[in-house]
């Protein structure tokens, strides 16, 4: 008995084709000495799994070794729900298939809701890239503005350091200059104490000379008579000095 090579298929399309058909095409290998029944297609959508004949516009769906060969199946379905699918001509020659392409409008449909999920997602990253954009530069602000406020504080201290340093300066000269004008009164207060004392030891030494003139005998007052006069206006003139000074030192 003759050992049959296994057979193969290559797809060549699987598609929705416009009459409400799925037409496999493609070339078979490994076939030669196999006999053809009709084609038969097991799919699986949404989880269910249905089997559908190939209809007969075919007829007889003879395979010739590496020559095109074609088959239609009547789908009710999505084509694009279906998940898995395999192809069955004889009852040893099962072959599974990929998934179906989608016909024209549902892949102009697909390629639209495509485009329109890139232009979402195109938006939503401008989005992103601008709020970030506008995050960066709130922050850059936000920085500058912290920036500029710790330089107007320390300008501030700055300016307040002067400003002490200024009135401490004042203070000293007002201090000094006061320090010196209290030093030049204290040492003019000291002449004329010094003035007022060396003017009470000459009237004291006035007086204590007339006591000693009114103590001598009268004949020696009698030859002094004519200076008395004079005594008595050195005397007036000494009071009066004393006066003057003391109201000075009050002051």
């Amino acid at each position: 008995m003759t050992r049959l090579e296994p057979a193969s298929f290559e797809v060549e399309r699987f598609e929705f084709a416009g009459n409400a058909c799925l037409e496999i095409r493609g070339r078979w290998f490994g076939v030669r000495g196999r006999r053809f029944m009709r084609p038969a297609l097991t799919a699986v959508t949404d989880g269910r799994e249905q089997r559908m004949l190939a209809v007969l516009d075919h007829k007889p769906w003879n395979a010739e070794e590496g020559e095109t060969w074609l088959a239609a199946f009547p789908c009710s379905t999505d084509p694009t729900a279906l998940i898995q699918a395999e192809l069955t001509v004889a009852p040893d020659v099962t072959v599974p298939l990929p998934p179906p392409s989608a016909p024209p409008a549902a892949r102009r449909a697909r390629r639209g809701i495509s485009e329109r999920e890139q232009l979402r997602d195109e938006r939503r990253q401008a989005l992103e890239a601008r709020d970030a954009a506008i995050a960066e530069r709130q922050e850059s602000i936000e920085a500058e503005v912290r920036r500029r406020l710790e330089d107007l504080r320390a300008e501030a201290e700055r300016e307040r350091a002067g400003a002490r340093l200024a009135a401490q300066a004042a203070r000293e000269r007002d201090e000094a200059r006061a320090a010196r004008a209290l030093a030049v009164e204290r040492d003019r207060l000291a002449r004329d104490r010094d003035d007022a004392v060396e003017e009470r030891d000459r009237i004291a030494l006035v007086l204590t000379e007339r006591e000693l003139l009114e103590s001598e005998p009268p004949p020696v007052i009698a030859e002094r008579a004519p200076l008395m006069p004079r005594l008595v206006a050195v005397s007036a003139l000494l009071i009066a000095a004393v006066v003057i000074l003391v109201m000075l030192l009050a002051e």
